[in-house]
């Protein structure tokens, strides 16, 4: 019956990295938790990675930033074409 739920709710749940990196919320977004659950929040794993990456480069704090992108890169990977 849930199986589906992933699929329609987490696009909804990745907003707020999308908002912090639109008003460069970089402290709340470095210091924030990435998705407890890698494995079920695929699409907000990858996002919270992303925004990461923008965050660490924005601060210029290049090596994080190559970091995170490699992170981003790897969980980008596994988020199904349904999400």
């Amino acid at each position: 019956m849930l199986t589906g739920f992933p699929d329609f709710l987490e696009a909804y749940l990745a907003d707020k990295w999308h908002v912090w990196i639109r008003f460069g919320k970089w402290d709340e977004i470095i210091s924030a938790e990435v998705p407890a659950d890698p494995e079920l929040m695929l699409t907000c794993t990858a996002t919270a990675w992303y925004a990461k990456a923008l965050a660490h480069a924005a601060k210029g704090e290049l090596d994080a930033a190559v970091a995170a992108r490699e992170h981003f890169q790897g969980a980008s990977a596994k988020v199904p074409e349904t999400r």
